[in-house]
Formats: structure tokens, sequence, C-alpha cells
């Protein structure tokens, strides 16, 4: 016996403590099989703090919660500070990013790739103490490593530029070129564990 539950979702609104403001205007329209657990959403449109976000995909109900999902829309990143680990260096977070993301695996490892675009990002750190202002450019995130290009920023005042890469896997590399009013650093390295 199978039981298949439809919903029709109009002008909704979901709040809660990982929330620093609510999600409004949710419309779209989910399938949930109760046989197989999973929730299949067709498309989700939301508005976060002014913002468009859209959802669709699908999530197996189980522990932990299977995840196939594809986000896109703009996220105000101080939106995303209560999502952060409850020990973080980060103090304060500003401006946007653009998304385009597939959310894969579970609740307990998620893997996300895709795009994010910075949009004047600024962000406050306490250690160490930094201060990153007026940060735009390109993300991406593929299965075995981190793109950054053609980013723009300010670090603590100093108005600087950054391509690089970031691979991690057991030991750390990170390959970066950062420039400054006076020239450029190529960054060629491995993170050591300790």
């Amino acid at each position: 016996l199978d039981c298949l539950a439809h919903a029709d979702i109009r002008n909704a609104t979901l709040g809660g403590a990982q929330l620093t403001q609510p999600l409004t205007g949710i419309t779209g329209r989910m399938r949930y099989d109760l046989l197989t657990h999973t929730l299949s959403i067709d498309e989700l449109t939301g508005r976060l703090m002014d913002d468009s976000l859209t959802l669709s995909g699908e999530m197996d109900v189980k522990d932990p919660v299977g995840l196939q999902l594809h986000v896109s829309g703009t996220l105000p990143l101080e939106a995303a500070i209560p999502w952060l680990p409850t020990k973080n260096p980060v103090r304060a977070l500003g401006g946007a990013a653009a998304l385009d993301l597939e959310i894969s695996g579970s609740s307990a490892a998620p893997r996300a790739t895709g795009e994010i675009e910075l949009r004047e990002a600024s962000a406050q750190l306490t250690a160490p103490a930094i201060t990153l202002e007026r940060v735009t450019g390109s993300v991406r995130l593929a299965d075995d490593r981190i793109i950054v290009s053609e980013a723009t920023l300010t670090l603590n005042g100093e108005p600087l530029t950054l391509d690089a890469t970031f691979v991690p896997q057991a030991i750390p590399r990170i390959t970066a070129t950062v420039g400054f009013r006076r020239g450029r650093l190529l960054l060629v390295s491995r993170v050591s564990p300790q």
C-alpha cells in the first residue's frame, strides 16, 4: 500500500531559530511518497530579506536525510550567520551572493557544486582580526576543488585582486595570485595539518 500526498503552497511564511528573517511568499508544489519516504519539490520560490530564492529536487526523508537539490537566487549573507559553526572567527557578514548550486549527499555530509557570485560582500573576523570589504567575484565549487576567479576586495583597507584554487584533500593545496597596488604575489602551498 502506497500513499502519495500533494501540496500546493501559496504565499506561505517560514521562520525559525536559524533564520534571521522569515522566508516569505513561498509558493510552489511538493509531493511526498510514504512508501519510499521521498519528498519531491517541483519548485518552491520565496523571498529572504527582499531577495528571491528557488529550490527544487528531492529529499529522501530518512536518517540522515538524502539530498538531491538545486538552489538558485540571491542570498543575503547576513542570513548565513546562524548556520555557521558556533566556534568560528566570523563576527559579521554583509552583502549578497547569487547562487546556482546543486546540493547532494546527506544532511550529515552535504556536498555543494556550482557557482556563487559574490556582490559587495563583507566579513569581519576575530581571529585573526581581518576586515574584508567590497568583495566581488566568482566562486566555483567543484567536487574536488574551489576556484575563485577575478575577485576584487579590500583587506583591512588595502585593495586586492584574487584568483585562487583550493584543493581540499588530506593535505590541502592552495594556488593563488594576489594583486596589490605595487605588485603581485604568486602563492603555491600545501597546508600542514599541524
